[in-house]
């Protein structure tokens, strides 16, 4: 007999849940540190409006449910089970209500560099995709996620620039595909596959389109164009089944000019197939052979996800399966990865699906003692960086040339070529009436940096004219036109020497040779 009480939901979980806090709901300090992934029921209202089974009784934060033993057994035992979790939202809860309870503040969350991922999980039929996705006249989590993104972007006046891009993709049969990609009326085989690999442990999707956003109407144009495409099917519980997993995953990047960071965050929100226990309760499922198939792929895709949870909850040095299945490597990060988590158990309130709904509460339970390591995914902007010191830059040289009675465009050296142009016009002394720039013995200094930069240039000069004088004596009287600084300093007027003396006067005869 099981025992009474189930594993309860860890404590951290609950204050997860209420999302108090300074950023998006946790502040930057405690969304650095371990915390358990926040689990809630949701009991959707029953299909003929009636009230939920005498069996099932709902808390606040409890559910307690009183499963009748099979028809083998006498004295009419009951096995009672008690679950524990962070909300109970009944049926009478609206969407909003469900937005606010738990996702808002995760999703708000990611303004600020932190990951989060919303998933649900449950029996077919049991108000998954209602809660994710909704519909026209009760939005679900994902289009309410999209409007409360730009609301908060719209209404922040730090001066951070908010850059919003989204991808939808369904895992069908162990295969993504990329939903933003696919073409009405095609098969299966040309459907845009997507496939994803963990780079230094990180989830890395290849292949999905990355659309980017610039408003909350172009967001749920591109989401309901992605819902359409999704792979349903009828089956005796639901008339518009999900045969796949979706992945809708919000990406946000956000660039702080002031302090000079980029942050990066995802909001993954999942909506996951439902399990199905093809016998007794999902009799339609065996009967046709493609409903089969797909919810034998469906369990076995949940029966890994089952496994990294048990993996997870073991701790130690257990290896955690994450490569086994294309959904537990795209959920790495909500399972003991860098993000927030809350996963949204649903329950069917009816009599027949109640044993479906203790092993939905049985995984809820495991699910709410692994542990996340979200943090703030933030990082300097080199772009950022690079104006800022070119900007520094100009500012130094502006503050230098005003020092020395300048401005910004003098302060900067002239070419090489130039200084050493406006040198050999200074040297032969050519053109007293000429304008200072074009040769006169006097030429203009802009700033210290020219000015020593001209004395380099006169010091290579002088000793290339010395070296070439040498070389003429040593020569044994030969000529040369190398121009002369004019002996006693250099006197205004003077003009350059048309032959060294062979007897090497020449060199002792200037200022400098000695």
């Amino acid at each position: 007999t099981p025992a009474v009480g189930e594993a309860p939901v860890a404590a951290s979980a609950v204050g997860a849940a209420t999302g108090v806090g300074t950023v998006g709901g946790v502040g930057k300090e405690e969304a650095a540190a371990q915390e358990c992934i926040s689990v809630v029921a949701r009991v959707r209202p029953s299909k003929d409006g009636s009230e939920p089974s005498a069996c099932l009784k709902l808390h606040k934060d409890k559910v307690e449910i009183s499963l009748p033993r099979g028809d083998d057994h006498v004295n009419n035992q009951v096995d009672k089970y008690k679950f524990n979790f962070s909300k109970v939202f009944g049926p009478e809860t609206s969407q909003a209500e469900m937005f606010q309870g738990t996702a808002r503040d995760l999703v708000l969350g990611a303004l600020d560099g932190i990951n989060c991922t919303v998933f649900a999980y449950g029996q077919t039929g049991s108000g998954k995709t209602f809660s994710i996705c909704g519909n026209h006249s009760n939005r679900g989590i994902i289009p309410r996620s999209l409007a409360c993104l730009f609301d908060a972007v719209d209404r922040r006046e730090d001066g951070v620039k908010f850059t919003i891009s989204m991808s939808f993709i369904e895992v069908y049969k162990e295969i993504g595909y990329d939903l933003l990609a696919k073409e009405f009326g095609k098969s299966v085989e040309t459907w845009p596959v997507v496939s994803v690999s963990l780079v230094s442990g990180d989830p890395v999707l290849s292949g999905a389109k990355r659309v980017t956003i610039a408003s909350e109407e172009e967001g749920l144009h591109q989401y309901f164009l992605g819902d359409t495409h999704r792979t349903v099917a009828e089956t005796p519980h639901n008339l518009n089944s999900s045969r796949s997993h979706c992945v809708f995953t919000i990406y946000v990047e956000a660039s702080d000019p002031a302090a000079q960071t980029v942050r990066t965050s995802k909001v993954q929100i999942v909506d996951l197939a439902g399990s199905e226990r093809l016998k007794p309760y999902e009799q339609g499922s065996q009967n046709e052979k493609e409903l089969m198939g797909q919810a034998i792929a469906i369990n076995l895709s949940l029966h890994w996800l089952e496994g990294v949870i048990n993996a997870l909850n073991k701790g130690g040095s257990t290896m955690v399966p994450y490569r086994n299945s294309f959904l537990t490597k795209i959920l790495k990060d909500a399972l003991g990865g860098n993000a927030r988590a809350i996963m949204i158990a649903t329950i069917n309130p009816s009599d027949p699906a109640l044993a479906e709904t203790v092993s939905t509460c049985r995984f809820a339970q495991r699910v709410a003692n692994v542990q996340t390591n979200a943090r703030v995914n933030e990082e300097k902007d080199p772009q950022l960086v690079i104006a800022a010191l070119r900007a520094e830059n100009s500012e130094l040289r502006a503050a230098l040339a005003a020092a020395e009675g300048g401005d910004a465009a003098t302060a900067a050296p002239l070419p090489a070529d130039e200084l050493r142009r406006r040198a050999r016009a200074f040297l032969e002394g050519e053109g007293d009436d000429a304008d200072a720039d074009e040769g006169s013995t006097v030429f203009s200094i802009g700033s210290l940096l020219q000015a020593f930069a001209m004395f380099r240039v006169l010091r290579e000069l002088f000793w290339e004219l010395l070296r070439s004088r040498r070389a003429v004596s040593s020569g044994g009287g030969a000529t040369t036109s190398t121009p002369a600084t004019p002996a006693g300093g250099g006197a205004r007027g003077a003009t350059p020497t048309s032959a060294a003396p062979a007897s090497g006067m020449g060199d002792a005869g200037h200022p400098a040779a000695n």
